[in-house]
């Protein structure tokens, strides 16, 4: 009979929390509060459009992110992430319904890839 801890060991996600900093046209940079998916990076893709990179890291079928941390600063304005490929999950920024950069400050986010 296995224990307990054992099975739930076995089927606790990998997890992604972290605060996001953008500006200019540089990528996001993390200050990562919990990270046991292993060494990710950022990429800048276009105004207001970014990537979080880490190979096979984010199946599509077995990985949630939490959108709810997305802050909104005015009205019409918010940040997301959705789903690019099994490698890639892309931020949106956007400030007054256009997509805008130096947006994310101490940005959360959190994202768990399931077994």
């Amino acid at each position: 009979m296995r224990k307990l801890s054992t099975y739930i060991d076995a089927n606790e996600p990998k997890i992604y929390k972290a605060l996001l900093n953008q500006s200019d046209t540089d990528p996001p940079t993390a200050i990562e509060l919990v990270n046991t998916l292993g060494e990710v990076s950022f990429s800048y893709l276009d105004v207001g459009r970014y990537s979080i990179n880490l190979n096979n890291a984010f199946p599509e079928e077995k990985t949630f992110f939490n959108n709810k941390l997305c802050a909104i600063k005015v009205v019409g304005s918010f940040y997301g992430l959705m789903t690019l490929n099994g490698s890639s999950i892309k931020i949106v920024s956007v400030e007054e319904d256009a997509y805008a950069n130096n947006f994310l400050i101490c940005a959360p986010i959190e994202i768990l890839v399931y077994p």
